[in-house]
């Protein structure tokens, strides 16, 4: 097993791959210090490679472009973003069987934060389940555990 990042911030934990298939592995991605993929770790590789790699492609060409949320807060910012169906934001969300959380990154006010709440109904504690959570983290640290992640990533599925 190998950590990529830290759990504070943004870490991705590569496991195994599972039932010996090099299609499947277990991949856990963690958002300050809570797993986003608590439910199901199993990740099909080729979908996840090819999304992950099409992020960073993503997020390197986009500046974010600040919201103007003025004095809002991390849950009335997140719950603008679900009604404005701003898909641009999200992040991190390649498989809605593994992924428990929908997650957005953006700039606002001074800093750069991924926000996410949970929704999947089988998420423990169910209190967590709807609650916002932030965590500030920079547009570079972001990018650099995500393509650390995925050079440690097979690229061979057959």
């Amino acid at each position: 097993m190998a950590i990529v990042g830290d759990k504070k911030h943004i870490a991705f934990e590569i496991g195994s791959y599972w039932a010996d298939s090099i299609q499947q592995q277990h991949i856990t991605i963690w958002i300050g210090n809570k797993p986003i993929n608590p439910i199901d770790d199993v990740v099909y590789l080729p979908t996840f490679y090819t999304m992950l790699k099409k992020e960073i492609d993503r997020i390197e060409t986009n500046e974010f472009i600040r919201l103007d949320c003025n004095g809002l807060q991390p849950d009335e910012i997140f719950n603008r973003l679900e009604n404005e169906a701003s898909t641009m934001f999200q992040v991190l969300n390649y498989d809605s069987t593994t992924c428990a959380a929908i997650c957005y990154f953006l700039k606002y006010d001074s800093k750069s934060t991924i926000l996410f709440k949970y929704w999947d109904d089988r998420h423990k504690p169910s209190e967590e389940i709807g609650r916002v959570y932030s965590v500030d983290i920079s547009k570079d640290t972001l990018l650099k555990v995500m393509k650390e992640a995925l050079g440690k990533l097979s690229d061979v599925w057959v």
